[in-house]
């Protein structure tokens, strides 16, 4: 299965790349969209954090994890819109998928995300990217 195949699944189908900053059609970079969703998710309540790779990390690992004021677990890969395969900057990789998969089975909130909006939809669970 690809990972354009997300919806098959069961992982939330996300709208349309919302731009954060800037004039419409400006490039956003995903290093600059992290803080910000950190930043949000913080406000509402969430204790997360950015996950980094190094040679002893699980690859594929979502890019945020956390939890909600309550308990409620989430892990969210960051994605950008645009960008052409191999790179994979705008879906989530075979491995990437993976990962969120076995999030979700153990009972996390996840999602591919494209906003500061889209994180915080996934993280609380309402909105269009509820996942039951």
């Amino acid at each position: 299965m690809g990972p354009t195949e997300a919806g098959d699944i069961g992982l939330p189908q996300v709208p349309e790349p919302v731009l954060e900053s800037g004039e419409a059609g400006e490039e956003v970079k995903e290093s600059t969209l992290i803080p910000k969703i950190l930043s949000a998710l913080r406000a509402h309540g969430c204790k997360c954090i950015k996950t980094h790779g190094n040679q002893y990390s699980v690859k594929g690992n979502p890019d945020i994890l956390g939890c909600c004021p309550g308990g409620q677990m989430f892990a969210l890969e960051v994605k950008i819109p645009g960008g052409e395969a191999p790179f994979y900057d705008h879906i989530e990789t075979p491995k990437q998928h993976f990962e969120l998969l076995a999030w979700k089975q153990a009972g996390a909130r996840v999602g591919v995300v494209r906003s500061v909006k889209d994180a915080v939809c996934v993280a609380f669970g309402n909105g269009s990217l509820k996942i039951a």
